[in-house]
């Protein structure tokens, strides 16, 4: 079964690969140098401050750069900001990491309740007097986690600094535009740093979250368009549905009048048509009779009336072609002062065809 690490890394390599030749392609070789170093030159930069004749030295931060070197004061401050400031950074403090040759940079291991380690800084920072030999607001210090730490461990690095003799030159630079966010004595992966600030650590995170947020946009585009699609695709099919209900619904009501008619045609030729009935009825009976009452209800025929040929109606109707069995339902009644009968009949229309 295919993981999920497994498939980060298949996409990974087919979108470096998508993307290198995209580059190779389309973008020109001196297209690439200005991009990687506009890159490069991304990275905080690197102010060495020298208290000795006052110069501040801005390191490369690409192969192609050089070290530039102004005058500490206002001037040469302006002019660091004016080559690390661009767009709508121009209005904004620029954030630096300051190296000083030669400062006195204390570091030690600090051992903390794995309790407190979440908040660390507050609980050192009460702790400081007794960790250190100088009070709290005579020092800059920091402290990150040991080298190695893993999460059950509570040690952590702890580095400091008087705070006398740098902090005119961090007024100076923070007057300047330009924000010291570390401090350090040397370049390199060992060297001892004070962070300043610890919301610059905050700021890189939610920095970094931004640009894991628009990478995982980017790696769900496929995705957002084929969801895309799949909705337009609902879209038009509900869209037919309501079409093919009304359809549905025709063919029944179709469906039901063609049932309906094959019913009544069914009837018809069980038990014969109303007019058919009523025709033959009307041949059969003489002139001189006529009905008071006439019924005939599922293929049942009741007729009750009078006659002058009451005893021949029998034989009368017995002859047609729809009405068959016909009997008399009771005696056949002389009326007095008259020359009439009164009969009642019963007969069926059935003919036999199912």
């Amino acid at each position: 079964m295919l993981s999920v690490s497994h498939f980060g890394h298949w996409w990974a390599a087919r979108m470096a690969e998508i993307v290198r030749s995209l580059a190779v392609r389309s973008v020109p070789e001196s297209l690439r140098t200005q991009i990687h170093a506009m890159l490069a030159r991304r990275h905080r930069p690197v102010l060495v401050l020298n208290p000795e004749n006052g110069t501040l030295t801005l390191l490369p931060r690409s192969a192609d750069d050089q070290p530039e070197i102004v005058t500490f004061d206002l001037d040469g401050l302006r002019t660091l900001r004016t080559r690390l400031a661009s767009g709508f950074r121009r209005q904004r403090p620029i954030a630096a990491r300051i190296l000083i040759p030669g400062l006195m940079i204390l570091r030690r291991v600090v051992r903390v309740p794995l309790a407190a380690r979440a908040q660390a800084t507050s609980f050192i920072g009460f702790q400081i007097d007794r960790i250190t030999p100088f009070p709290r607001d005579e020092l800059l210090w920091s402290v990150t986690p040991t080298a190695g730490t893993s999460p059950k461990d509570g040690s952590l690095d702890l580095t400091l600094t008087p705070r006398a003799p740098v902090d005119p030159w961090l007024e100076a630079l923070r007057a300047g535009g330009i924000r010291p966010v570390s401090l350090t004595a040397a370049e390199g992966p060992h060297a001892a740093v004070i962070a300043l600030e610890p919301v610059a650590r905050f700021a890189s995170r939610t920095r970094m979250m931004v640009v894991a947020s628009i990478v995982m946009t980017i790696v769900a585009l496929p995705f957002l368009q084929q969801l895309y699609v799949a909705h337009r695709l609902d879209t038009k099919i509900n869209t037919l549905s309501g079409d093919r209900l009304l359809a549905e619904k025709l063919r029944k009501r179709l469906d039901a009048l063609t049932s309906g008619a094959a019913i009544i045609d069914r009837e018809a030729r069980q038990h014969g048509t109303v007019l058919a009935v009523l025709s033959d009825l009307t041949d059969a009976l003489p002139d001189d009779t006529y009905l008071d009452a006439l019924t005939w209800k599922a293929g049942q025929l009741s007729i009750d009336g009078q006659s002058g040929e009451a005893s021949h109606l029998i034989t009368l109707l017995g002859r047609t072609h729809t009405i068959h069995t016909p009997g008399f339902t009771g005696p056949v009644l002389h009326l007095p002062n008259q020359r009439a009968d009164s009969f009642s009949i019963h007969a069926t229309t059935e003919d036999g065809v199912p």
